[in-house]
């Protein structure tokens, strides 16, 4: 026995056993580490997606309210538009009767005429159509307007309260979605917390428009690009004090495809041009250019001086008198057969209709003016003359017909119409305020009446009873009457404020729009700084897949944290304001932790979790590991 123990340690036989138990101890350690640590670093990269996830789902929200806010603006200016296309026309449906009512005064003054009766013919039957266009436009309008201006109270003023409406609604709504969707997106994708911040109910989580005092009416009206595709610029695109309107200098907003859009080089030079040609050209300041979308506005301006002449003016008066704090004014060409209505204007009278008519008579002391020597005579249209084509109606076909007719004496043999001392037309501009001053002598009637002796072979008088005088020549008097028919001046009207709002005179009945709040007058922007969304993704700390209670510990027992960062903004080149529609969302580098070490707190974490149905309870355990973030970092930037 004494042998065999002394013998034992010369025996080697099973020394591996220990080296290999040994070995595979700290294989299995490792491989359960490797598990372990590739369980966590699985556990890592979803939550950092899940970070991303959360930051991209709440601001997609907040950018759908961006680009919703962008289309109610919109939708609002346009059916401005229509609002003051009605309201322009029952002023121009007034104006126009009363100048067409004038026109053919003067066309009845010209026909009296023989050398201007068929310019007065023409424009009586010219006139008559105009105002048959007037009664079809009149009874369209009429039915139109009651319906859908009503002086303020019309459907179309109900469609800008509901789309006010639906723009204060969305504007503190989508908010509460944004956060809701997030904290539902961290839920859905394994995240124990999820959540957007800004927080609610902080009041942080909001779209950055101008506050509710802020919103004015005249924004609406305020241009506030070059164009769609105009390069970003502080001092256009700045809208800090809203309410300086006025229509010098403005620009054209395009939030459609306007004329001087399709014009530019990012469409069609071409299609602008012909675009151009089919709408009469660029009509104005927004929201005016939206007319032709909406209008049959060429139509209308076949009609003058319904259109041509009056509405673009009353059209622009009436944006004026509703989109400043000045009345609207607008000049037309205004027509009238009263002579001292032209002389009240002679400065700004742009045409002058005249007559001049002579005759002689040798019943000197029975006649004191034309009349009682001359009267208007008809005739059959081939007569030998005198008869002269005098005008031209319509037949019951609508064909045109000449009217022939002559001056005639009212006594034959004794009265005689001088014809080659006779005149009549229209004179322009200096031409007409030089006849006027230097031949009328500023009144609207001139009778020049004279005694002399003619030979009454040379006008056809009779000589029968008469004086002659040794060479043969009779006693006659002349007479030559002046007279201003009619003129065309320049007349300015003003539309006041009352007028063009009607019932709406109160501020708190006019659609007041959103806008992106701007900072102040440098430029510098407040939306830049409230662009952008962090979501935050945190898990509760989970057991390890091998867990050995003599090691293998759980390295990471306080629970993961991850933070990702959306940014709101539009692409380069277009105007980043609430009129365009293309407000997009992008990942960037996350720069707001300081933000968040200073604002977030557990109260606006769990509450915010509840917005999203998510459970809340968590949230102490995620402060902790967010505070000691904070400790570690010391409020710095980190980026994951």
């Amino acid at each position: 026995m004494i042998r065999r123990i002394r013998g034992l340690h010369k025996n080697e036989s099973g020394q591996s056993i220990v080296f290999s138990a040994i070995t595979f101890l700290f294989l299995a350690l490792f491989v359960f580490m490797v598990l372990n640590v590739g369980d966590v670093t699985s556990r890592k990269m979803r939550l950092t997606n899940n970070a991303d996830a959360v930051a991209i789902s709440g601001a997609t929200w907040m950018c759908r309210g961006y680009n919703l806010t962008a289309m109610l603006n919109v939708c609002q200016t346009q059916v401005l538009a229509i609002i003051i296309l009605l309201k322009s026309v029952q002023t121009t449906d007034e104006l126009a009767n009363t100048l067409l009512t004038a026109q053919m005064a003067v066309a009845t003054a010209l026909s009296a005429f023989p050398l201007t009766a068929p310019v007065g013919g023409f424009l009586e039957t010219l006139t008559s159509l105009e105002q048959s266009a007037m009664s079809t436009v009149e009874s369209t309008y009429e039915s139109l307007a009651q319906t859908l201006e009503n002086n303020g109270n019309g459907v179309l003023w109900q469609v800008e309260d509901a789309l006010n409406t639906a723009e204060k609604v969305e504007v503190n709504v989508i908010p509460f979605v944004a956060q809701a969707e997030a904290v539902k997106t961290g839920i859905a994708n394994g995240a124990t917390i999820g959540v957007l911040y800004p927080l609610i109910p902080m009041g942080d989580l909001k779209l950055p428009f101008i506050d509710e005092n802020d919103r004015k009416f005249e924004s609406l009206c305020k241009p506030v690009a070059d164009h769609f595709n105009a390069i970003s610029r502080a001092v256009d695109t700045k809208i800090a004090k809203i309410g300086n309107i006025g229509m010098n200098g403005q620009k054209n907003i395009e939030h459609m495809p306007t004329t001087s859009y399709l014009g530019t080089s990012q469409v069609s030079h071409i299609l602008g041009d012909v675009i151009d040609i089919l709408t009469a050209g660029d009509f104005g300041p927004a929201p005016l250019e939206y007319f032709k979308a909406y209008f049959p506005y060429p139509l209308l301006r076949l009609i003058p001086p319904f259109i041509g002449a009056v509405f673009d003016g009353v059209v622009r008066a009436n944006y004026m008198a509703m989109c400043t704090d000045e009345p609207g004014s607008y000049t037309f060409r205004n027509v009238t057969d009263d002579c001292n209505q032209c002389k009240a204007h002679i400065d700004k009278v742009k045409k002058l209709n005249y007559g001049i008519i002579s005759g002689l008579t040798t019943r000197v002391d029975e006649v004191n003016s034309i009349k009682d020597m001359l009267h208007k005579a008809k005739c059959n249209c081939g007569d030998p003359s005198p008869c002269k084509v005098v005008g031209q109606v319509l037949d019951e076909n609508g064909n045109s017909q000449d009217v022939c007719g002559y001056m005639e004496p009212v006594v034959p043999g004794s009265d005689v119409w001088l014809e080659g001392d006779s005149a009549a037309g229209t004179l322009e501009g200096t031409d007409a305020k030089n006849f006027f001053h230097y031949v009328m002598h500023n009144i609207c009637t001139k009778k020049v009446v004279r005694t002399t002796w003619v030979d009454p072979g040379q006008y056809g008088l009779s000589t029968e009873g008469k004086t002659l005088r040794p060479d043969g020549k009779i006693k006659v008097k002349f007479i030559k009457e002046y007279k201003i028919n009619g003129c065309e001046y320049d007349d300015t009207r003003e539309i006041s404020q009352d007028q063009a709002w009607g019932s709406r005179g109160g501020d708190s009945d006019k659609p007041k729009p959103f806008l992106l709040k701007r900072d102040n007058d440098n430029g510098k922007e407040y939306w830049q700084t409230h662009k952008d969304y962090v979501g935050i993704a945190y898990v509760l700390p989970e057991e390890n897949i091998i867990n050995i209670k003599a090691g293998l510990k759980n390295p990471n027992p306080a629970g993961m944290i991850y933070f990702s960062q959306a940014e709101i903004y539009v692409p380069d080149g277009v105007e980043p304001h609430l009129f365009n529609q293309c407000w997009q969302v992008r990942l960037v580098r996350f720069t707001k932790f300081k933000e968040l070490s200073e604002k977030l707190d557990s109260t606006g974490v769990s509450q915010a979790i509840s917005l999203g149905g998510g459970n809340s309870g968590s949230t102490g355990k995620f402060m902790q590991v967010f505070n000691a973030l904070k400790e570690i970092f010391n409020g710095d930037v980190i980026i994951h």
